[in-house]
Formats: C-alpha cells, sequence, structure tokens
C-alpha cells in the first residue's frame, strides 16, 4: 500500500500474531479441561443388572414387575495414571502461555515505543506544543517550516495508513489497543493538518466498525478561523463521502451515522457561512448549499431504506433546517426582493425548495412527512409555493390560471392525491399541515376578492382550499377521517384570507346534498366577522332560507347572524358615496360590509318572509304587484344573476316562489313563520340601512305601501303577520326617500309607517329610525318638524302609551346594551349618563337628538344660531302641547328627562322661559275666571282635564278650594295629608321627577317674588312681626293673597328634599335655593337696619316640624356620603366628590342652628363661603326696590352650586354616552 509504514505494519503483525497464539494457546488449555462426564466415564465402570417377576392378582389375572439396577466400581489403576499424565501435561503449557505473554507485551511495547518515537521525532513537535502554532500553521507559505510541515503530514500519514490497514475485522483485544494508537496518532495528525485534509481519517473511519464507540472524536469540521469556500467544498464532500452508499462499502450502523451527524453539524456550519462577509455572490453559496443537500437527501434514502428510522428523522430535520437558513439569508433575500413576485425569472432558491419537496416525497418511510411543515414556507417566493403546492396535490400539469373565474370552474384533478392519502391516511395529515401553511405563507391582504382578475395568490388559496374542502367534507371515505383537522385549519386559513369563506360557500351549495349538517359544523369555526360578503353568497344564502331542510335554514340564519354589520373602527376610503342624509358630516365611518350588501341581506330576507306568506292575497294582487312576488324576481334584480347557476339541490327563489307562496300556509306552521319574522327582525335591525344610498327598488315598494295598506296591518288580527308588514315597511322606509326629506315624508304617509313599525314590530326599530331621522330633518327644516299639524304629538303620544313597552323602556335598554356590547374596554356602568331608572325610549331619542344639534353647532359656522337650543325648545313645545301634560305621570316623566338635558348642557334657560310662559298663561286664566268655588273649579276642570295620575289626584280635582292657585308641578298627594284635614293646602311633592321639579320650583320661586317683596315691605313697616300670638301671627302682613301661603316655594323646596333620593345630584341645588330663601332679608337703604324674610315662616307653631325633619334628613346625607367617601377612597375624584358634599351637608345641618341673619365670621365647619351666597342683603329705597333679588339664584342661574353637582362630569357622561347614530362619526 502506497504510504503505508512497512515497520509499523511489522510490528502490529507481531502483536496481532502474539495475540492469536496467547488465544490459540488458551484454546488448548480449555479443550484439556475434561467436563464431568468424561471424568466419569475414565475413573468408574458401570454395571446393570434386569431382573422381571411375575405373580398372579386376586382376580386371576398375572402381574408382571421389571426391576433395572446400575452399579459404579471406582477405577483406582486407571485414577493414578491419568493423574500423572495431567501432571506431566499442565507444566508444559503454562510454560508455554507464559512464554506467548511476555513476547505480545513485548510486541505491544515495540509498537508503543515505536509510535512514540515517531511521534517525538516530528519537525514541529515543538512548535506544537507552543501556543502560537496556530500562527504558524497559517504562514505555512514559508519553505523551511512547508517542508517540514509536509514530512511530519507524510509520517502520520503511514503511521494512521499502517494502523487503519490493521483495523479488518481484528480480535476485540487488539481492535481496542489498535483504536487507543489511532486515536493517540490522530490527535497528532488533527493538530499540524489543514482542515481539507481530515478527509483523509475519514475515508479511513468510513471503512471500520463501531466507529460511534471510539473514533467519533476524529471526525472534526469546525474551523477556527472565517470558513472559505475551499473549506466548504471539503466539508461538502465529506457529507458525500458519508451518505452516498455508492462511494464506500458501508459496514456503519445506524449510530454509527447518527455519531457522524452529531459532529459534522451542518447546520451550524452552514450558519456561519451563510453570514461570512467574504460570500458576496449568491452563485458562490448555492453551489455549496445544493450539494450539501443532495448529500442529505441521498442519506435519507439509504436511511430509509435500511430502516434507519431515527437517522432518517435527524436528517430530514437538517434538511429543511439547512433550507431555512439558505432562504433567509441576506444574499438570498436581497437577490428575489419582494418574495410575492410572479415574474419569470426565479432565485435559485426556487429549484432549491422543489428539490428538497420532491425528494422527501418520494421517500418510502413516509414517517417524515411529519417534518415538511418544517420547510420555510413563510419565505419562499410565490411560484415556489405554487410548484410545491402542485406536487403536494400530484397536479404538476395544471396550469397556472389568470382569473379566479378558472379555478371555480376547472379545480385541478385530485385523484392521485387522494390515493396517496387512502393509502397513507396517517402521514397525510402533515400533508393537510403543510397546505396550510403554504396558505398561511401569502400575506393577508393580498388578495382583492371584489375583483373579477386575480393573481397567482388567489388562485394558490384557492385551489388549496378546493382540495381541503374535498377532502374533509365531500369524498365518503375520508371525511370521517379529516373532518375536524380541516375545520380547524380552514379557521386559521380564513383568518389569514377571509376571501376563502366565500368559496366555502359556493362548494356547500354545489355540494348540498352531501354537506347536510357538516355546514354548520365547518362555518361555525369560521371568522364570519372578517368576512366581506359577495352578492354571490346572499344568493346562496337564499337558497339556503328557501330549501324545506331544517339543517339548511339554521345554518344560513347562524352565518347571516354572526357577519359582521357593524361599522369599521378607522376612517377608511369608502366604498360607497356618502349619504345625502346628514349633510353636515364631513367623514362618517362606513360599514364593514358594502352598504350595497345591507340592502341586499334585507331584501334576501323579505323575499324568504315572502315564502312563508304573501302580504297581499291572490284576489287583492295585482300584475307586477311589488309586495306579492319576490323582489329579486326579475332576472335584473338578482345581483350577480350571470354567476348564479340553478340546481336541483337549492331551488331559486324564482322557481321555489310560485309553489310555496300559494300553499305556503300549508306547508309551514306559523310557529316557524312567526320565529322567522322575529329573526329578521333582530338581523334588520343591526343593518345600516338609513344611511344606504337611496334605493331604487325600496321607491318601486314605497309606492305599494299606502294608507290603506297602513291601516289593514295595524288592525290585522295576526301579530305574526302584522310585524310582516311592519318588517317589509321598516325596510322600505329607510332605504327610500321618504325618510330622508321632510316632504316626502308628510306626503307619503311617514308618520302612519312610523306607527306601524312602532306598534306592530319592534318598538326598539322605530325608535331607532325616528332617532336617525330627526337631526337632517331639523337641520334643512328648522323646527317645522315639530310645529307643524298634531301628527307629531300623536306620535309621541303612540311612544309614550305603548302597550307592550311603555315609554319604549325595553327598547331603551336593549339598544343600550347592544351598543355597549361592542364595546370591548368599557361597561354601561361606567359611561352612563342615564341611570337604570332614569332610562326609556323617549329620553335617548330626545338626548340623541340634543347630541346631533349640538354636534352641528360644533363642525359649523352658524353665527350665533344654535340647533342645540331649537331643537330642544321644539322638544319641549311638542311636550307642552298638549294641555293636560302635567297631570300625567309619563309626560312628566319626559318633560324631566329634558329638564336633565337642558341643566347638562347649559340650556337652563330655555325650559324656564317656557315654563314661566306656561306658567303666567295658567294665572292669567285663572284670575279672569269668576271666584266662586263652582266656578273656580269648573275653570280648574278646563285647564287641567281630569286624567289624574292617582285617586288622590281625581278627588282634589272635584273638591273645591279657598284659594284659587294652579302649580305644574302637582306630585304625589300623601294619604297623611286626609287624616291632617289639609287636602286643599298641602302642596304636591314629586318624588322621582326632581329635574322638572327643580326648574318648576325655580319659576315659582320668580313669580311669588312679588309677594316676597310685599311681605318684605309689611316686616319692614311693623317692629312686632315675631311677638304676635296665635292663630296665624303672618296672617296680618299678607297682603290679599295671589298665591297661599302654605303653597309658598319655601315649603315645597323642604318637602322635596325630604323625598329627594339621597344620591340625587339635584340635592344641592334644592337646598341652596331653601336656604337662600330661609336666610333672605331686606333693609331700608337709608337705615341699613336687616329684616329677615325666610326664618318667621317656620317660626314656633307654624311648620316648625319641618324644620326638624329637615335637620335629621341633612344629618343622614352626611352621614351617607361619609360612608361612599370611605368606600371610594382608592378612587381620589370620587373621593373628593363625596367628602364636599359631606361637608357641604355637615355645614347645612349647623346652618339650621344659627339665628335668623348669622354673622359670618364662623369657623370653616360651617362653610362660610357657601353661607355667604344664601346671606345677600336686598335694599328698599322707600317704597321702591332697588334690584330686588336680582342676585338670587333663580334669577342669576350661575349663582347656583353646579360645581357640587358636577355638571362638568354630566356633559362628559353626556358626550361619553351611546346615542342614537353617534357611532357613524368619527
Amino acid at each position: 500500500m502506497d504510504g503505508l509504514d512497512l515497520e509499523l505494519a511489522d510490528l502490529l503483525n507481531r502483536y496481532l500474531a502474539s495475540l492469536q497464539q496467547i488465544q490459540h494457546t488458551q484454546a488448548s488449555i480449555n479443550q484439556l479441561q475434561l467436563s464431568p462426564d468424561d471424568l466419569v466415564r475414565l475413573l468408574w465402570q458401570s454395571t446393570s443388572t434386569d431382573m422381571a417377576m411375575t405373580q398372579p392378582c386376586g382376580d386371576g389375572h398375572p402381574v408382571d414387575y421389571m426391576h433395572h439396577q446400575e452399579t459404579l466400581e471406582f477405577l483406582e489403576k486407571s485414577a493414578g495414571k491419568l493423574q500423572v499424565s495431567l501432571e506431566n501435561l499442565s507444566g508444559d503449557i503454562n510454560a508455554l502461555l507464559f512464554k506467548q505473554l511476555y513476547q505480545c507485551r513485548m510486541a505491544k511495547l515495540e509498537t508503543q515505543a515505536y509510535l512514540d518515537t515517531a511521534l517525538w521525532s516530528l519537525h514541529l513537535r515543538s512548535d506544537m506544543m507552543a501556543d502560537t502554532w496556530l500562527v504558524m500553521l497559517q504562514e505555512i507559505d514559508d519553505p523551511m517550516t512547508h517542508a517540514a510541515w509536509a514530512a511530519d503530514i507524510r509520517t502520520l500519514i503511514c503511521l494512521l495508513n499502517a494502523l487503519f490497514a490493521a483495523d479488518q475485522h481484528p480480535p476485540p483485544k487488539f481492535a481496542h489497543q489498535l483504536h487507543e494508537w489511532i486515536l493517540h496518532v490522530a490527535a497528532v495528525f488533527l493538530k499540524i493538518c489543514q482542515v481539507t485534509d481530515h478527509l483523509f481519517l475519514l475515508n479511513h473511519l468510513l471503512k471500520s466498525e463501531n466507529v460511534s464507540h471510539w473514533g467519533t472524536g476524529l471526525i472534526q469540521w469546525h474551523p477556527n478561523a472565517p470558513i472559505s469556500l475551499p473549506f466548504m467544498t471539503a466539508f461538502v464532500h465529506a457529507l458525500t463521502l458519508v451518505f452516498d452508499p455508492d462511494d464506500h462499502a458501508s459496514c456503519w450502523q445506524e449510530d454509527d451515522y447518527i455519531a457522524c451527524l452529531d459532529q459534522l453539524e451542518p447546520v451550524v456550519v452552514f450558519e456561519q457561512w451563510l453570514t461570512e462577509p467574504s460570500v458576496r455572490h449568491l452563485d458562490d453559496s448555492f453551489s455549496p448549499t445544493l450539494a450539501a443537500i443532495q448529500a442529505l437527501l441521498a442519506g435519507i434514502r439509504l436511511a430509509s431504506d435500511r430502516r434507519h428510522t431515527s437517522l432518517t428523522k435527524r436528517l430530514t430535520q437538517q434538511v429543511c433546517q439547512v433550507s431555512t437558513l439558505w432562504v433567509a439569508s441576506p444574499l438570498c433575500q436581497s437577490d428575489h426582493g419582494n418574495k410575492l413576485s410572479s415574474t419569470v425569472g426565479q432565485p435559485p432558491s426556487h429549484d432549491l425548495n422543489v428539490l428538497i419537496l420532491n425528494a422527501l416525497l418520494h421517500i418510502p418511510d413516509h414517517n417524515i412527512w411529519s417534518l415538511l411543515h418544517s420547510l420555510p414556507w413563510d419565505k419562499l417566493t410565490l411560484p415556489t409555493l405554487w410548484e410545491m403546492t402542485l406536487l403536494i396535490l400530484n397536479a404538476q400539469g395544471y396550469a397556472r390560471p389568470s382569473r379566479l373565474h378558472q379555478v371555480l370552474q376547472k379545480p385541478p384533478d385530485l385523484a392521485l392525491f387522494l390515493t396517496k392519502i387512502k393509502a397513507h391516511p396517517t402521514a397525510s395529515l402533515f400533508l393537510i399541515n403543510c397546505l396550510t401553511n403554504v396558505t398561511l405563507a401569502i400575506p393577508a391582504g393580498v388578495d382583492t376578492p371584489s375583483s373579477v382578475d386575480t393573481t397567482l395568490d388567489c388562485a394558490l388559496v384557492s385551489i388549496i382550499a378546493f382540495a381541503l374542502f374535498h377532502i374533509a367534507f365531500v369524498d365518503p371515505d375520508l371525511k370521517q377521517l379529516y373532518y375536524k383537522d380541516v375545520r380547524d385549519a380552514f379557521g386559521i386559513i380564513c383568518e389569514a384570507h377571509p376571501f376563502v369563506i366565500s368559496l366555502l360557500m359556493r362548494w356547500t351549495h354545489e355540494h348540498a346534498s352531501v354537506m347536510e349538517s357538516m355546514a354548520l359544523y365547518l362555518f361555525r369555526s369560521l371568522p364570519l366577522d372578517k368576512w366581506c360578503v359577495l352578492k354571490d353568497d346572499l344568493i346562496f344564502l337564499y337558497d339556503f332560507l328557501a330549501m324545506a331542510d331544517r339543517n339548511y335554514l339554521a345554518f344560513a340564519q347562524y352565518v347571516i347572524g354572526h357577519l359582521n354589520l357593524s361599522l369599521q373602527q378607522a376612517s377608511t376610503t369608502p366604498a360607497d358615496p356618502p349619504t345625502s342624509s346628514y349633510t353636515w358630516c364631513k367623514d362618517m365611518r362606513t360599514p364593514f360590509l358594502p352598504a350595497m350588501i345591507h340592502e341586499d341581506l334585507a331584501f334576501v330576507l323579505l323575499d324568504t318572509c315572502l315564502l312563508y306568506r304573501s302580504l297581499l292575497t291572490s284576489a287583492e294582487a295585482k300584475p307586477g304587484d311589488l309586495l306579492s312576488k319576490p323582489l329579486w324576481d326579475d332576472v335584473d334584480k338578482r345581483p350577480m344573476s350571470h354567476l348564479h347557476a340553478p340546481t336541483t339541490t337549492a331551488p331559486t327563489p324564482s322557481t321555489s316562489t310560485t309553489s310555496t307562496t300559494s300553499s305556503s300556509s300549508d306547508k309551514v306552521s306559523m310557529q316557524i313563520y312567526s320565529d322567522f319574522i322575529d329573526w329578521s327582525w333582530s338581523i334588520i335591525q343591526q343593518l345600516s340601512l338609513y344611511h344606504s344610498p337611496v334605493s331604487s327598488r325600496a321607491m318601486d315598494i314605497d309606492k305599494c305601501i299606502n294608507g290603506a295598506f297602513v291601516r289593514e296591518y295595524l288592525q290585522h288580527s295576526s301579530d305574526c303577520i302584522a310585524s310582516h308588514a311592519a318588517l317589509l315597511t321598516f325596510v322600505v322606509l329607510s332605504l327610500s326617500p321618504t325618510s330622508r326629506q321632510f316632504l316626502r315624508f308628510e306626503s307619503g304617509h311617514g308618520w302612519q309607517k312610523l306607527v306601524l313599525v312602532l306598534r306592530r314590530g319592534p318598538a326598539r326599530a322605530a325608535m331607532t329610525l325616528f332617532g336617525q331621522m330627526v337631526p337632517p330633518f331639523v337641520y334643512l327644516h328648522g323646527d317645522d318638524f315639530f310645529l307643524g299639524d298634531a301628527t307629531v304629538v300623536d306620535f309621541v303620544r303612540h311612544m309614550i302609551q305603548l302597550k307592550k313597552d311603555p315609554m319604549l323602556r325595553n327598547a331603551a335598554h336593549e339598544a343600550i346594551a347592544n351598543a355597549y356590547s361592542r364595546k370591548l374596554n368599557s361597561h354601561p356602568g361606567s359611561l352612563f349618563f342615564f341611570s337604570a331608572k332614569q332610562l326609556n325610549g323617549m329620553a335617548l331619542m330626545m338626548g340623541s337628538h340634543a347630541w346631533h344639534a349640538r354636534y352641528i353647532d360644533q363642525v359649523s359656522d352658524l353665527e350665533g344660531f344654535s340647533y342645540l337650543h331649537l331643537l330642544l325648545h321644539a322638544w319641549l313645545t311638542t311636550v307642552m302641547r298638549r294641555d293636560d301634560w302635567m297631570w300625567q305621570e309619563d309626560y312628566v316623566e319626559l318633560m324631566d328627562n329634558l329638564c336633565y338635558l337642558c341643566f347638562c348642557l347649559r340650556q337652563d334657560s330655555t325650559v324656564l322661559g317656557l315654563l314661566r310662559q306656561l306658567t303666567m298663561r295658567l294665572q292669567v286664566a285663572l284670575s279672569s275666571s269668576p271666584v266662586t268655588p263652582d266656578h273656580q273649579q269648573q275653570d280648574q276642570r278646563s285647564l287641567s282635564p281630569p286624567a289624574p295620575r292617582q285617586v288622590l289626584k281625581y278627588i282634589k280635582s272635584m273638591l273645591p278650594e279657598t284659594t284659587p292657585f294652579l302649580s305644574l308641578l302637582n306630585g304625589e298627594w300623601s294619604v297623611l295629608s286626609l287624616t291632617a284635614n289639609n287636602l286643599y293646602k298641602t302642596p304636591g311633592v314629586e318624588s322621582s321627577c326632581l329635574w322638572f321639579a327643580l326648574d318648576v320650583l325655580l319659576v315659582e320661586i320668580q313669580v311669588e317674588s312679588e309677594q316676597r317683596l310685599q311681605l318684605a315691605r309689611s316686616f319692614l313697616q311693623s317692629d312686632s312681626a315675631l311677638i304676635l300670638d296665635p292663630p296665624d301671627p303672618l296672617a296680618q302682613f299678607m297682603p290679599s293673597p295671589a298665591k297661599p301661603l302654605d303653597f309658598f316655594a319655601i315649603y315645597r323646596l323642604a318637602q322635596h328634599v325630604l323625598v329627594a333620593p339621597m344620591d340625587h345630584p339635584v340635592l344641592p341645588l334644592l337646598l341652596q335655593l331653601f336656604f337662600c330663601l330661609y336666610f333672605a332679608n331686606v333693609a331700608q337703604l337709608s337705615s341699613k337696619q336687616c329684616h329677615c324674610v325666610g326664618a318667621p315662616l317656620f317660626f314656633p307653631k307654624r311648620q316648625q316640624h319641618i324644620i326638624t325633619k329637615l335637620r335629621d334628613h341633612i344629618a343622614s346625607l352626611q352621614t351617607y356620603h361619609s360612608q361612599y367617601a370611605s368606600a371610594n377612597s382608592a378612587s381620589p375624584d370620587r373621593y373628593h366628590y363625596h367628602e364636599r358634599l359631606r361637608q357641604a351637608y355637615h355645614a347645612m345641618w349647623l346652618w339650621l342652628t344659627l339665628p335668623a341673619y348669622p354673622s359670618l365670621d364662623l369657623e370653616p365647619l360651617y362653610c362660610p363661603d357657601l353661607l355667604a351666597t344664601c346671606l345677600t342683603t336686598s335694599f328698599l329705597l322707600d317704597n321702591m326696590d332697588v334690584q330686588w333679588e336680582q342676585h338670587q339664584p333663580w334669577f342669576t342661574l350661575d349663582a347656583l352650586w353646579t360645581d357640587l353637582v358636577q355638571r362638568d362630569t354630566l356633559l362628559h357622561l353626556f358626550n361619553q354616552f351611546e346615542w342614537i347614530g353617534k357611532d357613524r362619526l368619527l
């Protein structure tokens, strides 16, 4: 052999021969060692004796008895001879064995000495021991150093050749010693050789056995210096040597290959190689990468053929990781730029990944399919993904489509793919995962489902969806195996590409006879809220609704019920032109689905309702009547009808209507009809119909909904049929110009249509529509909408007195709960403008109108004009147009809501002005009537018709009063007043509508200002006003009373404070007015002597019990807010608010102990700053008043304690509240 150290080979042969001789001698000794059987035969002699006996038995039959005996005799002469022979032979063999052992040891020592001498004689031995050896090795170009290095390399190669030559099936003991010598010499060789010389050792190791037990440390391919191209060439050559079965006679086992792979570590080497700055050209890095992957693929084939399962798995992982490193390398990324470009020229990674997938798919061991998901699917180019998908589907001949329509008409043939899946059902699940990864590798949003032309990305996703759908839901042999996994996969795919849902809807429609209940099972996992519905999808849904199968009815209802019918969160370019209704809005939020889809969906539901029952009988129907046939009956009115192909599995609307409209009552129960109408209402109320463009279909149908139609269904005996008519009316009214233009609304029976929707449909629908219609009407026509005829008053009466939902309370709560359910991070309790008891539909509508009017004022330059003032004034006027509204509990509650809105929006003067005008009119009318009790009673009944809120009020209206007085604040009459015999004089107390009570009391305080002036003059003219005797010490000071003393506002304020809830925000204002009247004082401008006007009204024997009750109640208020302050200590704002109220109520409790005209030099507990606002003196000059009470809060509203009411907080809550139509505005 060339390069073989013959002397070393001879020594090894001698050592091997010595070991073999020892082995032979030991075998001879083993042969001489007799076994126990041989020893018995030589020393013992055996003699056998047999005996037979026959005797008769008791029954006469003979019985035979056989006896065998063996006797052993020890041979003493033979034993002596054997002992002498063994002693002689043992002495000879032992001497020979000791001799051979000595020779073997000497041969081993000679071999070891030879190796030590050879290594010691190396020229660079001393240099190798130094730390500078690596530097010297890099300077190997020096001639002298190179010559010495070359000589040493040749010496080591000769030694290793001799050692490996002896490693040919050696005995175990020789092999162990030989491997130690190889490791000893190879360690020196690896220290001085270059990286490319490692192939020498690898070649020898490949011909050795059990390398994993001793030789894997000799496989070292981790350079210390930066990786160079020669190193990569040698490294790839090493991979080829190891895993190419044609280049060597493989004697390695699986453990040897795995140990070698762990030493080579291709992933680590390529990770360093692909990031080397010296590698600047893609082709330079591609060739080694391709060769390495080919070598690893060859290893996978070799391992699979030998059934090395673990090795196959490890090699597959290495291939996938190397491919990932290659695709993610900077050179590869910079080369092909946009990875989804569909250009003709492809980077080398295109062929590389296709090569890997093609090779792995043809490996006999299909378990490696479980590792295919490790391929870099998300970093591959779109054409690469296309070819790899066709490889998986076994459809390499399928041409690239240019339109999505081609994919739908001629999808790829899946016969071979289905055959492969059926042959390997378990492993094929990983192919499904790969197909899912392909779809996820395409970025979301690149598809344009609304476009007819599509790119390769849409086609690729569509083909994969088609394959998965047929595997899991169409093929009878596979759907039971894969339906759950594919369902989960579709959920992930549709999250990234929602347009796939349209494809699934189409295929579900085509395979309706096969899908059955699986349709609902599939669509329950899909993100329907991200689905942009097409018109074709609505046609399919209509067909499902028209089917007699209950499963498909439930399926269609589920899909429609989970569509995203809400508005988009951010401002986007609207797909539809903005509606002209809200002309003041520059930017409006558009629906997630196009407005046309909302319109078409509404008509889909209306058409389906017609399948259950026509709204006109056959005798009443006229040719072409739109109310007796489907709204999509005409071909040009069916959306995308040119793409709709009628099938036998799902009847089209035009074919199913003829047979069902005439006999629907016989086939479908009324309960199903009623349930479908209710469900349709729930869907249609979610649609953005009012803000959609005007519909020509709705305009045509609107002409058929005349007064006769409305009157008929208002009085219809069937609630279900009437609700159907209201549903049609609601949709048509929302989409037609009748709801957009005020003149059309009045001339087109708009009020009657609203009443039909209100009374025979859900109250929430009418409330929402009315809330949306009024702002544009007011914007364009001012208050003409309210101040015209009495239709608006009648409609308000219908809403207030609606039997199924008075005041639309349930409708309001439902609307608010639905609005806040769409907010993920808020709760109604956190931003609730109305309390749960205060909220009703009327308040919600009026507040919505006020919010829109305020928004108009903010975005428009109106030069002092205010739509907010106009609208609130119109609503107040509308309520007051009913003569007896103050006696109607619901109307008073409505007025309370308006007063609350006016207070929060700083429009107090609007409501106070109207209430004052009404109060003055009532007083004028009362003063002009006869004074007799009978005439007075008749006049009161004419001013306030008998519509009592309680029975006692009706009794009050029948009994005469001694003093004529009318008040808008009638309140609740206490039964205790009967026992006190004070029925005619006890004022009314309003315990719930306190905002209204506050405004009425403010007006009454203003009106009775003249009486207080007269009382003040009387006090100034008398010095003994406070010491007169009972029964009425104040009677002589009262002039001819225009108002009974018991009805004075100071008493009514105290009574309202006592009945008001402790947490009501109006309480501080009521107490402020009370104390302003209680501490009211007057003085002559000349004398400056003050006289109290309010406190004497509570002096002994006159209403003194009210002060006692009031003081106790204020103490309770103080305790209440103290507890709330402690409970809200974690919230600084809430804590400071309740603590401020506690201090104020404590001060008020102390005020009631002060004299009539206290000094302001008080402790801070008395809150002197608040008390000072109640102690302002009014001066009189002779018989003339100087600005009498103009400083008081009932004349100067800015003097109210609004900080104790948190008016700014209320305004903030108003702005944050979910008003009707607010969500449309950005």
